[in-house]
This record gives C-alpha cells, sequence and structure tokens, in this order.
C-alpha cells in the first residue's frame, strides 16, 4: 500500500500555487477600477462551479489520475484519453510563455536591457525547462513539497510588497493611475477589447489539478473541500488586491503584458525609497513562477502517464522511474516544448506570440474544462466509487452550476479569436491562422495517438 503524505496544509499551497500564478497580473491591471466587477463574474460564472466540481468528484472517485479517471468513467476511455490529451498539449503550448515571464525575470535581476534580445530569451527558457524536467524525474513527493515551499515564499511573499505598497502609495497621496474620484465600478464595454477578459478567466485555471494526486491524499473526504474553499479564497484576494495595486501605480496604456509586474515592483520601490528591496523581490518572484510551472508540470504529465498506461498508448508514454515519475511523458514534453517556442521568432514583438501562445493555450483548455462540467452531471447518475462531497441543492442546482461553467467557457473561447488591437492586417490574419491550425491539431493528436496504438 503506498504511503499517503498530502494533508490539508500542504493542498491549500498546493492550490495556490498552481491557481495563484503572477504570470495574468499585468495583463487583468489593466482593466483598472472594474477589476472587481470582472472578478465578480469570473467568480460566479466559472470558480464555483470548478470548485464545487473538484470538491465532489475528488472525494467521490479519489483514485490517482484525476480528471482523465473521470472523463473515463463518465464516457468512457476514448474521450476520458481525448480529454487528458488537450489538457496535456494545452500546458505544452501555455510553458512557453509563463517560462518568457521568468527568462525575463533572471534577465531583470542582472541587466534589464537583456530582456530585448529574443536569443537570450528563447534560450533560457530552453535551458530552464529542461532543467525543471529533471527536477520532476525525482518523484511526485518531492515536486508537491517544492510546490508549497514556492507557493510560501515565490507567490504570497511577492504579492503582500504590492498589496502594501498600493496601499501606501494611496495614502501617501502620489498620483494615482486609477484615481479614486473617478472611480468605476462597471467597466466601459464600448473601449473594452472582450479578447482580453479570457484574461481573467485564465486567472482561475488549474483548481482540479491536485486531483490527480488524490491517491496521495490523508484524508480526501474531508480535506479537498475544506482547502478548495480557503485557497479559492486566498487566490482571489490576493490576485484582485495585487492587480489594483499595480493599476494604481502605473497606467494601462504604459502597461507591458510581459515586464508589468517587474515594471510596477521597480517603480514602486523607488517610490517608496526602498530600492534595496527590489533585487529579493524580483527573485521571490522567480521562485514564485518556477514553483508554479514544476506543480503544473507534475501535475498534467501525471494524468498523461495514467491515461497511456490504462489505454496502452506509446510505449515510451508509460515509462515511469522509481520515485514514480513519468519520465516518458517529461522527456516527450520537453522535446516539443523546444519545438513550440521556436514561435517567439514568428512576431516582431514577443509580446504579441506570448498573447497568441497564452490565448491558444486557454483556448484548449477552456474545451477540456467544458468537457469535465458535462462529465460532473454525467457521473452524477452513476455509482461512486467512495463517499465524500456531494453537491447541495440535488441534481437542478448541478445542472445549473455545471451549465453556467459551460456557458461561460464558450464564451470565453469565441473571446479568444479577438486579436490584439496593435496587430498589422498580415499580422491579425497570421495570429487566426495559427489559433485555428493550434485548435484543429490539438482536436486530431489524440485520435492520431489512438490510431498509432492499433498499429
Amino acid at each position: 500500500m503506498k504511503k499517503k503524505f498530502l494533508g490539508i496544509g500542504s493542498l491549500i499551497f498546493l492550490q495556490v500555487v498552481i491557481v495563484g500564478n503572477l504570470q495574468v497580473l499585468p495583463t487583468n491591471a489593466s482593466y483598472g477600477s472594474s477589476l472587481p466587477f470582472l472578478y465578480l463574474l469570473a467568480v460566479i460564472g466559472f470558480l464555483i462551479s470548478c470548485v464545487f466540481m473538484v470538491a465532489e468528484l475528488a472525494t467521490t472517485r479519489p483514485q490517482t489520475g484525476g480528471a482523465y479517471i473521470w472523463c473515463e468513467q463518465a464516457f468512457g476511455p476514448k474521450l476520458g484519453f481525448f480529454s487528458v490529451s488537450i489538457l496535456w498539449i494545452s500546458n505544452l503550448l501555455w510553458y512557453p510563455s509563463i517560462f518568457l515571464l521568468v527568462a525575463t525575470n533572471i534577465a531583470y535581476l542582472f541587466d534589464a536591457s537583456l530582456a530585448q534580445y529574443k536569443l537570450f530569451i528563447i534560450g533560457t527558457t530552453i535551458v530552464l525547462f529542461w532543467l525543471l524536467t529533471g527536477l520532476n524525474c525525482i518523484g511526485v513527493k518531492f515536486s508537491s513539497r517544492g510546490s508549497v515551499i514556492s507557493s510560501i515564499i515565490g507567490i504570497t511573499f511577492p504579492m503582500m510588497p504590492i498589496i502594501f505598497g498600493g496601499i501606501t502609495w494611496w495614502l501617501s497621496g502620489k498620483p494615482l493611475a486609477i484615481p479614486v474620484q473617478h472611480f468605476t465600478f462597471f467597466p466601459d464595454w464600448s473601449h473594452l477589447n472582450i479578447g482580453f477578459l479570457i484574461a481573467i478567466v485564465i486567472s482561475l485555471f488549474g483548481m482540479e489539478l491536485t486531483a490527480v494526486h488524490a491517491g496521495n491524499v490523508i484524508k480526501p473526504r474531508r480535506d479537498y473541500p475544506i482547502s478548495l474553499l480557503i485557497s479559492s479564497i486566498i487566490v482571489v484576494i490576493l490576485l484582485l488586491l495585487s492587480e489594483m495595486a499595480i493599476a494604481a501605480i502605473i497606467p494601462s496604456e504604459k502597461l507591458n503584458l510581459i515586464t508589468g509586474l517587474l515594471d510596477a515592483l521597480i517603480v514602486l520601490f523607488q517610490e517608496m525609497h526602498w530600492s534595496y528591496l527590489i533585487g529579493p523581490i524580483l527573485f521571490l518572484v522567480l521562485i514564485g513562477n518556477i514553483g508554479s510551472i514544476a506543480a503544473w508540470m507534475l501535475g498534467s504529465t501525471r494524468g498523461m502517464y495514467v491515461a497511456c498506461h490504462k489505454n496502452h498508448v506509446g510505449k515510451f508514454l508509460q515509462q515511469a522511474n522509481r520515485f514514480e515519475a513519468p519520465v516518458g511523458v517529461l522527456i516527450v514534453e520537453a522535446i516539443i516544448f523546444t519545438i513550440v517556442s521556436l514561435v517567439f521568432l514568428l512576431f516582431p514583438k514577443m509580446v504579441d506570440s506570448f498573447w497568441l501562445l497564452l490565448d491558444l493555450a486557454s483556448q484548449v483548455t477552456l474545451i477540456y474544462y467544458i468537457i469535465l462540467f458535462i462529465a460532473t452531471i454525467r457521473l452524477r447518475y452513476l455509482p461512486r466509487s467512495a463517499e465524500g462531497f456531494i453537491i447541495p441543492g440535488g441534481n437542478g442546482i448541478l445542472w445549473i452550476m455545471m451549465g453556467v461553467g459551460v456557458l461561460t467557457s464558450v464564451l470565453a473561447l469565441l473571446a479568444g479569436f479577438i486579436p490584439p488591437d496593435d496587430l498589422a492586417p498580415n499580422e491579425v490574419f497570421l495570429f487566426r491562422l495559427i489559433m485555428s491550425l493550434g485548435l484543429i491539431s490539438t482536436l486530431l493528436i489524440p485520435s492520431l495517438l489512438l490510431a498509432l496504438r492499433k498499429r
């Protein structure tokens, strides 16, 4: 019998480091005073459905494998394999954009001008990814504990100075980029690029990923619902207050999607005469991003490993080492990551490539969530493998909650096809072409893997 080592505290911090990543802060900060309203919509339309879905499925079906097991039990092995495959692919598309932030962070620690050199950024991202792949091969226990430490020192600690600094900035009478007297709770829909609304939903992705470790949780029936509730509240509060602080310091038209967080920290600490804290805080942001990536990597690769093993897909993809790490999947995704990272060479500005990959990864992930919401409804009518948390209110409330989640995901999916405003006409065509081809390829790859299994 495998030893169980994840308790409620580890789950909370693991969920915080997965969901509460710093990547979305500059993008969301551009909404300024409308952020509370937009987060309210995202929480009602998406996060509540996710939290209740994970709480019920992770406790009534706690087998290691997470979402793959749920989709397989709801619709059969083929759709189960399809769901975990598109999640794995979406992560492969997302990794280059988050590693771009990490590489930029490293540049800022030494010389900010290095962030302007594509070859330096691309080379740094590839080297870092292979290093993290090696660390994840050490195993589940090491990675989960490393993620807990990262969530403490790399996510919450950098956010606290931002929040405290934003409040201090306001109280000290310094000019605000969003003056209080002009505070508007509702956004100006006529000037709002709804393509960026997807960033609010992106902020709340990943709550279900810790379910792949359900077999390692000491008391899943009690620990999952409590940890999900606490971590959701922590994440929303930290994200909202951090983004409001950034919006108060830097005007939206000057926010850079890649370096916005780092720029806000530097401006804040220089103005508040805390220059000696810039280096340590930038280092903590680096640790937080790396910890978040490591948690996502192992979560998605374990799900893919379980799916490949059960469906006998790809002998190499089924390999694990003595630490129970899915080394075959980890190595394959490192190779794919190296190839996908070259997309930064397609557009003159790295920020456009950054948004393209982030947007495409989000589109694929939204399809995955739509499947999960529908699977939750289906599983309510099938026998459970364990006694656990059940969404209160009967089947009617379940249908409403999951239906709202599906509707929000569909709307965000459509909004994702809106390109950034500053693209040239030929770049807009390239943007939409890559988006379309990326989605089509993502939907075809799982079928291709299954077909190769038969051959």
